[in-house]
């Protein structure tokens, strides 16, 4: 350049960095117009940020009401191009890889769904500009679709079925042994199915039982109180996504001695 002005760069995207211009002169330095144009390259700041040159003579002092440039600090806004994988059992955790471009800058990685819409943040490790890991977490999200958002300093990665995840649940009894209760006892049953892991609760129609146990992911061992009405009940399992269906396999007949 021929405009006698020596341009230092800029480190860092935050809203305070500076951009000095430093003016090869001794004294009575002239303003100056810069027509040329300067790149910066992409950062990531704390947040969106701006910059103001101030023009400074050669011993570092500020020429007084100069601001020759403005402007935003800024990468690309990110995208989702694909999620792997893109199907998620809601009894354990699964790790995924998120891919897209605009990365590098993520601060926080998203599943969105539900009705009401939520937003629930996840756990994640930064890959590269193309890409970064999380967790979709165990006993947390109902049986859906949902979207990954990652959010950075250039705003939020938009919803495509891109980044489209598919949260299933497992949850289910497939048998109740014995099926059959008499009401003067207590009587101690097993209850065969899967998704158990994240039970909450198990219900004999609509009396909570009180004493109940995860053995594993496939079983759990209740007990059916005496003094429950006789007739035919289903066998729920509760979780924090919702129940285990209804059918006849969760049947228990509760018949008077």
């Amino acid at each position: 350049m021929s405009d006698g002005v020596e341009r230092d760069s800029v480190a860092g995207g935050n809203e305070n960095d500076t951009l000095t211009i430093t003016l090869s002169c001794n004294t009575s330095c002239p303003t100056v117009s810069i027509g040329d144009t300067i790149t910066f390259g992409e950062f990531c700041g704390g947040r969106p940020g701006h910059f103001g040159s101030r023009i400074k003579d050669e011993n570092g002092a500020s020429v007084a009401g100069i601001f020759a440039i403005s402007g935003n600090f800024g990468g690309a806004t990110p995208a989702v191009t694909s999620v792997n994988p893109n199907t998620a059992s809601n009894n354990m955790n699964t790790v995924v890889t998120i891919n897209g471009t605009g990365l590098n800058c993520a601060r926080s990685v998203y599943l969105v769904g539900g009705s009401p819409e939520t937003w629930t943040s996840l756990a994640w490790t930064p890959g590269d500009n193309t890409y970064v890991t999380a967790t979709i977490p165990a006993c947390t999200f109902a049986a859906g679709t949902y979207h990954i958002r990652i959010w950075s300093n250039e705003g939020y990665s938009p919803a495509t079925s891109n980044d489209d995840v598919t949260v299933v649940s497992s949850l289910t009894v497939t048998s109740v042994i014995p099926n059959t209760a008499v009401n003067n006892v207590d009587t101690p049953v097993t209850i065969a199915g899967s998704g158990f892991s994240c039970a909450t609760g198990v219900m004999l129609g609509t009396t909570n039982l009180t004493i109940w146990s995860i053995d594993n992911d496939n079983q759990i061992a209740a007990t059916i109180p005496a003094g429950i009405t006789p007739g035919t009940y289903h066998t729920l399992v509760k979780s924090n996504f919702g129940d285990s269906p209804q059918t006849a396999n969760d049947q228990v007949e509760v018949v008077a001695p």
